[in-house]
């Protein structure tokens, strides 16, 4: 019996270490897609708009990047503890409501790590 929870417990870990790299995998691709398409819009546009159009459009590429783009990694790998910084992250740039909706797909488990406690702390007020 013993060997074969050990058997268990083995895979469990490895399959939770298998999505934790596909967590920084995702991220690191997003991270070069925002560098190209920031770059991109910068060269398309330096000529054609105005400094504030220019920030308004930098300042929606930032969003979608630095937190849309999380949320969608933290809704594939709840189970990461990448998953709960990026959580903490962008608490202060979500809705509450869809802070709390994501809160609750990140296991118990993550109860003592500061981001868990600072999101947590953050919806209680």
């Amino acid at each position: 019996m013993k060997k074969y929870t050990l058997i268990l417990l083995l895979i469990f870990i490895s399959c939770k270490q298998s999505s934790c790299v596909n967590f920084k995998s995702d991220a690191k691709k997003f991270g070069e897609e925002f560098k190209r398409v920031h770059m991109k819009y910068i060269l398309d546009n330096k000529e054609l708009l105005s400094d504030k159009k220019m920030l308004t459009g930098m300042d929606s590429i930032a969003r979608l990047y630095f937190v849309d783009r999380n949320i969608i990694l933290i809704k594939r790998y709840p189970q990461c503890v990448e998953a709960v910084a990026s959580l903490n992250y962008i608490k202060d740039k979500i809705p509450k409501k869809e802070l709390k909706t994501l809160f609750k797909t990140i296991p118990r488990e993550f109860k003592s790590d500061t981001n868990y406690v600072s999101v947590e702390k953050f919806l209680k007020k």
